[in-house]
């Protein structure tokens, strides 16, 4: 499926998507199906992006697996740090844009304990360049710490109660 969008960063796109179900077992009919969507953009700004949400459900849905992606190539824009910052400085390309190219993957395996509850445990791993600097961003002490190259990761736990009929299409 496709269809156009705009939004100031993108300016026009098209953003597309798709979406495919299977099943980890087969023989067991009351297991949800398990799903790989796939979305991606493409902007006149040169902006794109790739990303799904993973979701997986196993051993009579026991054990969930949830594996979050995100490809991305965009502009943005830098206000400093902070709400003062951020109000006083306007928007425009020769202000506070930027660019910068950004990868992002978060998995998770949860189990399940009671009836339509589960523990998780996920982790975060994100990389993120900025890559064509403006001249806020170039004298801003924070920026000038920490640079253009910056990875994130993580560890956390999660706790859900879901009692969805199917989870890619809830009734």
């Amino acid at each position: 499926m496709l269809g156009p969008g705009y939004t100031p960063e993108n300016g026009f796109l098209i953003g597309g998507g798709a979406l495919y179900t299977f099943s980890t077992n087969k023989s067991d009919s009351v297991l949800q199906r398990s799903s790989i969507p796939l979305k991606a953009f493409y902007s006149t700004k040169g902006n794109y992006g790739l990303s799904s949400t993973i979701k997986t459900f196993w051993r009579s849905d026991l054990f969930r697996g949830v594996l979050d992606l995100n490809f991305e190539n965009a502009n943005d824009n830098y206000f400093g740090v902070g709400i003062v910052q951020n109000q006083e400085i306007p928007q425009s390309d020769s202000t506070s844009a930027y660019f910068r190219k950004s990868r992002m993957i978060n998995p998770e395996i949860k189990v399940q304990f009671l009836p339509n509850s589960f523990l998780g445990i996920h982790a975060l791993f994100k990389h993120d360049r900025i890559v064509d600097v403006n001249p806020i961003m170039a004298e801003d002490p924070y920026f000038l710490a920490y640079g253009n190259d910056i990875f994130s990761s993580g560890i956390g736990g999660s706790l859900s109660f879901d009692t969805r009929d199917l989870t890619v299409n809830a009734w």
